[in-house]
């Protein structure tokens, strides 16, 4: 069989092509592809960083609604007046400074990181990090909290993974 030297060149500049194609594409591809796996690492760290501060509130408020029952049985074992009563079942407790600090960072990293329809459901969570939970003056909505927390979680989480929402 006879050489086809037009099959050869044109083999030739297929193969060339596809080298030099593969030699531009692969760095720029594997960039891409790192920006995406890095993206999602910070976004996976911003939801342990709200999972942490979330449960640091809760615990602590925990901690303190239980102070704040034990002042109210105290106060009505000893007749207490309306007035000190009164000022025996305020919650008074806030987080920390630090507290704050931290939460606003996580804010940011939310919001730089999220779509706006799951930033806005972290918000309706951020809006109950406060002694009554989100609920009326001196009266704590603990289901409104914890509605408001598996809302915001699931849709942070689904952002990152892809899996459906229920």
């Amino acid at each position: 069989m006879p050489l086809d030297v037009g099959s050869i060149v044109l083999s030739g500049a297929v193969a060339a092509g596809s080298s030099v194609l593969t030699i531009w594409l692969t760095p720029k591809l594997g960039h891409r592809f790192w920006k995406l796996q890095r993206k999602q690492e910070i976004r996976l760290d911003s939801i342990g960083a709200l999972v942490a501060l979330t449960s640091e509130f809760f615990q602590q408020w925990i901690s303190e609604n239980t102070k704040r029952f034990d002042r109210v049985r105290e106060a009505k074992a000893a007749n207490a007046d309306p007035q000190t009563l009164a000022v025996a079942t305020r919650l008074t407790w806030n987080p920390s400074i630090d507290w704050y600090i931290r939460q606003h960072v996580v804010d940011s990293q939310l919001k730089a990181l999220f779509t706006e329809p799951t930033y806005a459901l972290y918000k309706q969570l951020e809006k109950r990090f406060n002694p009554e939970l989100g609920g009326p003056e001196g009266r704590p909505d603990q289901s409104g909290f914890e509605k408001a927390y598996a809302a915001a979680y699931e849709h942070l989480y689904a952002e990152v993974f892809g899996e459906p929402k229920r």
